[in-house]
């Protein structure tokens, strides 16, 4: 058996490669399962005739590397066997579910995914985390909403949606699903203040707001991308945005836009509260 890449390491009568192990022939003659009695005990292979043919490698490598970790002090590694070096400060601004599961929005709206005014929320951020907007996806019409917060603090947050709830008729919106990142830690007093309905997807599902990420998705292709600082952007900026994203027709509303959608739920007091 020959072993290359990585550092051979030693274990009782056997050598084992770290990194990439081939198995093969050996001057043309085939290799036997004797031969790889060792390999298969550690690395449990099925040896089958073809494996076993001249010429035919087997290619080792995370069985390799699992089968000398036991054998290695992790503490004398230079992480020392943690995901993270010492110093190292969270900056992602995770916190757990802060507040309802989406298992009681089922209970409260049964009829959630066919009916208007359920929104998505999150934030976008800028290069090198300068600056953000929040994001408010209508799950009915798909039409969205960008505040422009400039910060992704919860002040900012809370600011700017208390501003948007406040101009907007009551009962509009029944509810909004947020992500569970920090910067949405006064869903309360939203949710007090406007009588409106607030959960929290699980941790780690963005797959909960699919139409949130993929609406920032193409946000980030209409004018909000990645390469841009966030932190000074002019509102009328941020409107244009929205404005673009919601005029465009979509093949899942029938070729209708978003906004001609959301119109549509709209009652003739509630334009004239808006205007």
């Amino acid at each position: 058996m020959s072993l290359i890449g990585g550092t051979a390491v030693d274990l009782g009568d056997m050598a084992v490669t770290a990194g990439v192990a081939t198995v093969g022939s050996m001057a043309g003659t085939s290799i036997t399962t004797e031969l790889l009695g060792g390999a298969t005990a550690i690395f449990g292979l099925a040896i089958t005739p073809t494996l076993l043919t001249a010429g035919v490698g087997v290619v080792i490598g995370i069985g390799a590397a699992m089968a000398v970790s036991k054998f290695i002090d992790v503490t004398s590694l230079p992480m020392k066997g943690k995901r993270h070096p010492n110093g190292y400060v969270e900056r992602r601004g995770k916190a757990g579910r802060l507040g309802r599961a989406l298992s009681e929005r089922h209970q409260d709206y049964p009829n959630y995914h066919n009916e208007f005014g359920h929104l998505e929320a999150d934030t976008i951020q800028g290069k090198k985390h300068r600056g953000a907007v929040m994001t408010l996806v209508e799950r009915k019409s798909k039409a969205v909403i960008i505040l422009n917060t400039r910060h992704k603090t919860d002040k900012a947050i809370f600011e700017k949606l208390d501003a948007l709830l406040s101009v907007t008729p009551k009962g509009l919106f029944k509810s909004i699903t947020f992500d569970n990142g920090k910067e949405f830690s006064k869903w309360k007093d939203i949710a007090n203040k406007h009588d409106i309905s607030t959960y929290f997807a699980d941790v780690g599902a963005p797959n909960q707001r699919a139409l949130n990420e993929q609406t920032n998705g193409l946000l980030r292709k209409d004018g909000l991308g990645k390469d841009m600082d966030l932190s000074d952007l002019p509102t009328d900026y941020v409107q244009q945005v929205a404005s673009y994203r919601n005029n465009i027709p979509r093949k899942s509303l029938n070729y209708r836009t978003p906004l001609e959608v959301f119109m549509k739920y709209i009652t003739n007091e509630q334009v004239v509260f808006l205007t």
